[in-house]
């Protein structure tokens, strides 16, 4: 599978600098919403080419800053992940992942992509560490920190009563581990 960004022959800062360039050109609301439409369709591709939402297992490796995510035949789809943040279902508060202790520095940069976006826009819930939200919310922050840095998706990942809201690239699949 390639990335988009080599089909179009487009390296990723040039990508990266067009995904700004259009965030600046329209409102907040407008980016919001377009940002979620773009991660909707992402998601609904990857739903078809290797099955994401059918997973039987996920798993984020923080120092390889990756995501391997298992299925019941045996195989495995692996993408290099940033996390964006946590929302908790029982308080129903988000919190970023740049604000967030368990998250190494390494695994922020696209919530603090959001978070600088927040402050130029005006966007007081980008730009403070925890806050109430819906769901949905949550995954609208996720998919503004994945147009902002150029991320081939977005994915939740349930643990206890938190779910871990990430960014991913490129999957790939990959033998199992023995």
């Amino acid at each position: 599978m390639l990335p988009i960004g080599n089909i179009l022959g487009l390296s990723a800062p040039l990508l990266l600098a067009l995904a700004a360039s259009a965030a600046l050109a329209q409102s907040p609301r407008d980016f919001i919403d377009a940002s979620v439409r773009e991660m909707r369709a992402k998601t609904d591709a990857h739903v078809r080419q290797w099955r994401l939402g059918k997973e039987s297992a996920w798993n984020v490796d923080q120092d390889k800053g990756e995501i391997e995510f298992s299925f019941a035949d045996g195989s495995v789809v692996r993408a290099p992940v940033q996390i964006v943040g946590t929302w908790n279902r029982e308080d129903r508060v988000f919190q970023w992942a740049w604000g967030h202790a368990s998250v190494v520095a390494g695994m922020r940069r696209h919530a603090e992509n959001a978070r600088q976006w927040g402050e130029r826009n005006r966007q007081a819930k980008y730009a403070s560490r925890a806050i109430p939200a819906t769901s949905e919310e949550a995954f609208q922050f996720a998919a503004v920190a994945a147009a902002l840095s150029g991320a081939n998706g977005v994915y939740r990942g349930q643990t206890g009563t938190a779910w871990v809201f990430m960014t991913f690239g490129e999957a790939r699949q990959a033998k199992p581990a023995n």
